[in-house]
């Protein structure tokens, strides 16, 4: 699929060069169809909405309509230069909390039917930006852009772990989930066990070229997807794990704080997370 769409971009982006645009394509109510100079553009990702309408016409699950304007999906800006050319920005924000609880057996218990909980609560925090330039051919309601943009972003996740089996000198190896996994828990005897895992991603710097298609379905409204080769770095990664284990000269648990600190640099082609634009143009 991602092939048969980078063909037939291409195939049209070579047409387009040479099409004259000219006119000014209008509605049959007159009405200007495509952006103009000095025109600005508001965008959200329409997926929720076209989930919800495929939903619509299944007859297998429950259809609710959810709108996120966060959560991994993006707000778009534009500011057209000209017809053929415009600013472009880019920004996403998410927030997520996440409460995991596996009931298992208490150690202390001898006849087995005690029970306890293990919980794990995790937070992660992400944002993106990023600015950039596209220009555009089209013929008809149909507009191929391609361009570049600036990204900076950042990832932040902090997880904190309870135990329900205490460790103490009765029992120094406590039944302990090692894996919360949606109800596929792993559960074994631990002489060690994280209590608190801290990942900070750092600043998050890169580039990225993208081009896409954009069909206008009204007058100054449209759908459009991207498609796009990235390059980022991120410096001063920061990454601490405290973990608890039993000190047997001391005869009590102890905690060990462990760590680290990274750089690293990736590449990679995207797709902005499938997200299908839905874009508004106004004056």
């Amino acid at each position: 699929m991602k092939k048969l769409f980078l063909v037939t971009a291409f195939i049209s982006m070579f047409m387009l060069s040479n099409a004259q645009q000219d006119s000014v394509l209008r509605s049959k109510k007159g009405k200007i169809i495509l952006p103009e100079k000095h025109d600005f553009c508001f965008g959200i990702s329409g997926n929720t909405f076209f989930d919800y309408l495929g939903n619509f016409f299944s007859q297998a699950g429950k259809n609710t309509l959810s709108v996120k304007l966060v959560g991994g999906n993006s707000l778009y800006g534009k500011y057209f230069l000209s017809k053929n050319s415009a600013l472009r920005l880019r920004a996403a924000y998410s927030t997520t909390k996440e409460n995991y609880i596996n009931a298992l057996s208490n150690d202390l218990d001898p006849s087995g039917l005690g029970v306890v909980s293990d919980k794990m609560d995790t937070q992660n925090n992400y944002f993106s930006f990023a600015l950039g330039y596209e220009g555009r051919h089209g013929i008809g309601r149909l507009q191929v852009y391609g361009g570049a943009e600036l990204l900076i972003s950042q990832t932040y996740i902090n997880s904190v772990y309870d135990y329900g089996n205490k460790m103490t000198a009765f029992n120094r190896s406590p039944s302990t989930t090692i894996n919360f996994n949606n109800g596929y828990n792993q559960v074994q005897r631990s002489s060690s066990r994280t209590l608190n895992s801290k990942s900070d991603y750092g600043i998050g710097y890169g580039a990225r070229a993208f081009f896409g298609i954009e069909y206008f379905i009204f007058p100054k409204i449209s759908l459009g997807g991207d498609f796009g080769i990235s390059a980022n770095v991120q410096n001063n990664r920061k990454f601490s794990n405290s973990v608890e284990s039993w000190d047997f000269n001391a005869q009590k648990t102890q905690i060990v704080n462990f760590d680290a600190t990274s750089n690293s640099s990736s590449s990679f082609t995207d797709n902005l997370n499938g997200q299908i634009m839905l874009l508004f143009y106004f004056k």
